[in-house]
């Protein structure tokens, strides 16, 4: 069976819809499966060959900004190929937009193939729903791992009972040990994530760096992420306001792939961040992940633990109310002392 999963962005979607690999190869360990994602997130989902066959990277958030040019529609006709190139026996689109219904759509079907997604009800663009042949009612309440993986269970019609997801990734963090910086492969050390895709995600300063004291205090470097110019300047910031003696304590990397992202966490004591898609990936590689949120719905998309280390993963904070600096530190504090 040929099976191609749309879901396309954000990280943390991502993230969330991965455990519906290994939930299919369970029931049906000949599938093939193929899926569509942002350029941006490839490397996630690559990540988890062989349970991935095929990875059709797109560039959407790229065009919008540039659909008049001719490199735009070049590279348009060329993802249009690549997705064209095969038929498919389902085609699923966890997304549930209407951007990914309408590649949904340009996606081939096998004879009798079938294009699945939620009912109009189960979505926040109904009209995504036309463009499926097969509708699934999957309550919005659900945490998002469990959405995606109730959808495709009943687009393949498989239980859930019994399935253990689990999410792959590269086991050796070999990229510290390269740095001149970070001479001691052996250094132990936490990951903070004080960035978000918005501004309104954000966690006081003071609070990340009195977290950043209390891991230093203990021993711990700490290894703080960053993304985007802005992203880089903000933790610079950060970073600035530490005391001169914690101050050797911290290292700002250089930008990361999602890889090498990957790669630093699997070997960090512990993950301190935001509701964002690189703190996901922690919890969802089973690592010690304390997810801070600020602007969301915690019960709706909270820190999920793919693999082992579910009883280290925690959620504090929701829309308007983020956790406090001690209810955090008192949750960091039970863990370091495990």
């Amino acid at each position: 069976m040929k099976i191609l999963i749309i879901k396309m962005s954000s990280m943390g979607d991502v993230i969330h819809a991965l455990p519906v690999l290994s939930d299919i190869l369970q029931h049906y360990p000949n599938a093939q499966i193929d899926w569509v994602v942002e350029q941006s997130f490839a490397d996630l989902v690559r990540a988890n060959a062989p349970l991935v066959r095929r990875v059709i990277p797109i560039r959407l958030r790229a065009w919008r900004k540039t659909w008049r040019e001719a490199q735009t529609r070049k590279e348009w006709r060329a993802f249009k190929s690549a997705l064209q190139s095969e038929a498919y026996d389902v085609v699923i689109d966890c997304q549930g937009l209407f951007k990914s219904a309408v590649v949904a759509r340009l996606a081939r079907l096998m004879p009798n193939g079938r294009r699945v997604g939620y009912d109009t009800r189960s979505i926040r663009e109904s009209i995504a729903s036309w463009f499926y042949q097969d509708k699934c009612a999957v309550s919005l309440e659900l945490p998002a791992v469990l959405r995606n993986r109730t959808l495709v269970s009943r687009a393949l019609g498989y239980s859930l009972d019994g399935c253990v997801p689990r999410v792959e990734f590269p086991t050796l963090a070999q990229y510290l040990a390269a740095r001149d910086d970070w001479q001691n492969p052996d250094t132990p050390y936490a990951v903070l994530v004080p960035n978000a895709s918005r501004v309104e995600k954000r966690w006081a300063d003071a609070h990340w760096r009195a977290v950043a004291a209390q891991c230093h205090a203990v021993g711990l470097h700490t290894l703080w992420f960053w993304g985007g110019a802005d992203e880089c300047v903000y933790t610079e910031h950060l970073l600035a306001g530490l005391p001169e003696a914690e101050r050797a304590f911290a290292l700002l990397p250089p930008f990361l792939t999602i890889p090498q992202a990957a790669q630093c966490m699997q070997s960090a004591r512990c993950v301190i961040g935001l509701d964002s898609g690189l703190t996901h990936l922690s919890a969802a590689l089973g690592r010690p992940t304390l997810g801070i949120y600020c602007d969301h719905d915690a019960a709706l998309a909270p820190m999920t633990a793919h693999t082992q280390g579910a009883d280290f993963v925690a959620s504090l904070g929701g829309v308007g109310q983020p956790p406090s600096l001690e209810s955090v530190q008192a949750v960091l504090a039970r863990w370091l002392s495990e």
